[in-house]
């Protein structure tokens, strides 16, 4: 089993003893367990703190404990990859964000707008509550942006995309030269502008 350095296990030692936290002390036994996958794994969920100053304090504490080593280049993880864990915390997101776009589609077919107005279709307070939030942030954003232009002009931004793997940097040929890729949500859309 390959070990941590050792100056690093006296530094993550002394910090976790003095956050004495109760994931500070878990991390402080999978150190001593040599449980690098589990320490690269944790993970502090801010919804399970009360919303207090104590709870923050307790929140502060734990964070700190979990992040210190979990992604740290010198956590000796016997052949898992970081890229292996990275691939699985997309896929995590990627369900996480389904979910919630499959929620807020469930929202928008019991909602109708009139105008710039919201009518409820359903009498429900969650979906009441919903429409609430996203009406105050679309005002929010129209206060922000202002007016939308007429007509409005795409271009190539500088970045890569999903199709293109292994390059930070794409050109316009490079983009145009894969196959062009959507999601089923936006197909209609991609073939009413093409």
């Amino acid at each position: 089993m390959k070990e941590l350095d050792v100056r690093l296990r006296l530094v993550a030692e002394a910090l976790m003893n003095d956050l004495d936290s109760p994931l500070s002390r878990s991390t402080k036994q999978l150190i001593r367990e040599k449980d690098w996958w589990a320490i690269a794994r944790q993970r502090c969920d801010p919804h399970s703190y009360s919303d207090t100053p104590e709870g923050e304090n307790n929140f502060r504490r734990d964070y700190q404990a979990v992040e210190f080593l979990r992604k740290s280049p010198l956590l000796p993880l016997n052949g898992i990859t970081k890229q292996k864990d990275a691939i699985a915390t997309f896929h995590e997101c990627e369900t996480s964000c389904a979910e919630t776009n499959y929620f807020l589609e469930l929202v928008d077919e019991l909602t109708t707008y009139v105008g710039s107005d919201v009518r409820r279709v359903v009498d429900d307070p969650l979906v009441n509550r919903v429409v609430s939030i996203l009406d105050k942030a679309r005002k929010i954003c129209t206060r922000i942006l202002g007016k939308l232009p007429d007509d409005i002009h795409c271009r190539f931004g500088p970045g890569t995309s999903l199709e293109l793997k292994g390059s930070p940097y794409a050109t316009v040929f490079d983009k145009l030269t894969v196959v062009p890729t959507t999601t089923s949500a936006c197909r209609p859309l991609f073939e009413w502008s093409y």
